[in-house]
């Protein structure tokens, strides 16, 4: 059932009107239609708001819906200070386990590392992959991003050798439990291709990345992924450069 039979069966107005108005948004932004989803995001937010009050969880699940589309538009300042309200409204409304609430410190930890605040982004990441661990399971799809999250924060720390050590661990359990084409794969071996590259390890480096954009090659459709298959293809050709 799609948005507009929704309304007319519920009202503009019915939560679940709202929650329908917010997935999709979501949608428009993991397909990389980034401006839809944040001028559709911004609009749900203020109905949400002024419907079911600030606090209710469809309007914090837009906000956190919104706030993660803000980054993709050059707008990371605004997604921090989002990012910050709503986890601490949801670590009050839902408990500091919840899983939506780890998906909010999540996001937050990734606003974190965009501005050049790893310090506060590790603090976090350590945190909520302990958690999720325990919630979840160490083989729940969640619990390996928040991993290759930590991974992440420690290469660009500078801290490589645990940003190594951390990679090659989780790229293992990614391929073994998501699958070698899945989304959190594709991202580890990236990530790990970086910190191989960090310590010299040119060669492997190369063949990880160059694994990495052929695999999204073959299953590249949205915007997003386009734009990230365009990056990595110019960070081959400027290590293939700098090698030569």
């Amino acid at each position: 059932m799609g948005r507009k039979p929704i309304r007319r069966l519920l009202g503009a107005e019915h939560p679940s009107t709202l929650l329908a108005w917010g997935n999709l948004a979501l949608s428009y932004q993991q397909a990389g239609r980034i401006n839809e989803a944040i001028t559709l995001g911004e609009q749900v937010t203020k109905q949400s708001e002024r419907l079911l009050g600030s606090e209710h969880p469809t309007t914090l699940a837009a906000w956190s819906i919104l706030a993660s589309s803000y980054p993709e538009a050059g707008r990371n300042e605004e997604a921090i200070i989002i990012s910050e309200r709503i986890t601490k409204q949801s670590e009050k409304l839902l408990g500091a386990k919840h899983p939506d609430t780890l998906t909010r410190r999540s996001n937050l930890a990734s606003s974190y590392r965009t501005a050049g605040r790893t310090n506060e982004a590790i603090t976090i990441d350590e945190r909520i992959t302990k958690q999720s661990d325990e919630l979840l399971g160490a083989k729940h799809p969640e619990t390996l991003a928040k991993w290759v999250n930590l991974a992440s924060s420690y290469r660009t720390a500078g801290r490589i050798n645990e940003a190594i050590t951390l990679g090659e661990q989780v790229t293992k359990q990614s391929e073994e439990f998501l699958g070698a084409n899945h989304p959190t794969t594709l991202v580890a071996w990236g990530n790990l291709a970086l910190s191989y590259r960090a310590v010299g390890r040119t060669d492997e480096a190369m063949a990880l990345l160059k694994l990495t954009a052929a695999s999204m090659d073959d299953q590249g459709n949205s915007d997003t992924q386009t734009r990230t298959l365009a990056r990595m293809k110019e960070r081959i050709a400027e290590w293939q450069r700098q090698d030569s």
